[in-house]
């Protein structure tokens, strides 16, 4: 399991480097879920760690974007690419606006756990579209942050399902969600390629605060732990 730490500027990033994650994603909290950072943020954070990790960046929300027929512009260098699908499900055609988009292989497919509450499409279907359009991996995630935790929203059969799932399509799984780190021996059982964290490795547990360099290095150290005691032949598919 690798793990992924969420930042909105080069100042979290370059703490989230020293404390050891192992791929940058850039957003803006306090935008949402999946809060699409400035252009110019996205740009420096890229420029100043693309060659050190691999990085991702948030794009908002498909409904943000997917009327004007374009992804927005980012800058080069991005290892992935995400997008939140709450509310697209009230969009006609989705399925064929989305391939219109031309998501492509770095592409990372957003599941989010409580998706009935959002009008997200049903998860089944954005994982055959993920399938067919040759995405990266999925992330499974939780758009409303005061509306329960990844745990709250997806039983541990649920989650190993998906595990199932991405393995045999050879996708790689990402969950987050607003995991603690009391949630990482069952996180480890489903054994997915990536956890990612925010507001756990942020002062206070606040998503919107700052990332604590010390706190990152405690989530890599216990990951670490984890993966020590990880079977052969499970996590990384």
């Amino acid at each position: 399991m690798k793990l992924l730490v969420s930042v909105r500027n080069e100042v979290e990033a370059a703490k989230a480097l020293s404390g050891g994650c192992d791929i940058l994603d850039i957003k803006e909290p306090a935008r949402g879920s999946l809060g699409r950072s400035d252009p110019e943020i996205m740009e420096k954070i890229v420029q100043l760690t693309s060659d050190r990790v691999p990085v991702s960046a948030a794009l908002g929300e498909f409904t943000d974007f997917v009327s004007q027929e374009c992804i927005p512009s980012l800058p080069s260098g991005l290892s992935y690419k995400k997008a939140g699908t709450a509310g697209l499900r009230n969009v006609s055609n989705w399925q064929s606006k989305l391939r219109s988009l031309g998501l492509g292989s770095r592409w990372v497919a957003v599941i989010y756990a409580d998706h009935a509450d959002i009008a997200a499409p049903d998860p089944y279907e954005l994982f055959e579209l993920a399938c067919e359009i040759g995405s990266a991996g999925i992330l499974i995630d939780t758009c409303n942050k005061q509306g329960g935790r990844l745990p709250d929203r997806m039983t541990h059969d649920e989650l190993t399902k998906w595990r199932e799932r991405t393995r045999e399509a050879g996708l790689f799984l990402a969950l987050a969600g607003s995991l603690r780190l009391e949630d990482l021996t069952s996180v480890a059982e489903v054994s997915p390629d990536i956890v990612a964290v925010r507001g756990a490795v942020c002062h206070y547990g606040n998503r919107t605060g700052e990332v604590d360099e010390s706190l990152v290095r405690l989530w890599k150290e216990r990951l670490a732990t984890c993966n020590s005691q990880t079977p052969a032949g499970l996590g990384a598919h």
